[in-house]
């Protein structure tokens, strides 16, 4: 599916969305209580969303994805950023939002939000690659 604007209708999990030179598929999403760090410290508690994703590059230039490029909206309306303070328990190799994605290149990545414990019936609102892209689509999450 393709989109122009964040008003067409959501795909699902596993779908492939292409937001202007991007394209997106939400591999897996779950919410959870509690997040394993991967060096090995105390486990995080607290309310979380962790979105497993593919990322490919369809422009002619490499992209550094920002953490505004994803944005959790739930079923109130609330916009959740991806937590920063989460990156340490993103598994290595998939914190793609610090590193530059080649043009063509199709990257796996994870994101974790910081949720509101009454949030639910989440949408994941994805961004296009340029820098200037004002192109966004919606993901359902099934939960």
């Amino acid at each position: 599916m393709e989109t122009g604007d964040s008003e067409a209708p959501a795909v699902g999990l596993g779908e492939a969305l292409t937001v202007g030179d991007a394209e997106w598929v939400i591999n897996s999403a779950v919410q959870t209580d509690q997040l394993q760090s991967q060096f090995g410290g105390p486990a995080a508690q607290g309310n979380y969303v962790v979105v497993d994703f593919t990322f490919v590059n369809n422009t002619g230039e490499a992209v550094n994805l920002g953490q505004g490029s994803m944005t959790l909206i739930d079923s109130q309306d609330r916009r959740f950023e991806a937590d920063p303070d989460a990156f340490e328990y993103i598994p290595e190799g998939l914190n793609i939002f610090i590193e530059q994605v080649n043009p063509g290149v199709t990257q796996e990545g994870q994101v974790i939000f910081t949720v509101a414990p009454d949030a639910a019936d989440f949408q994941l609102e994805v961004g296009g690659a340029g820098i200037f892209s004002t192109d966004t689509g919606l993901i359902d999450l099934g939960f």
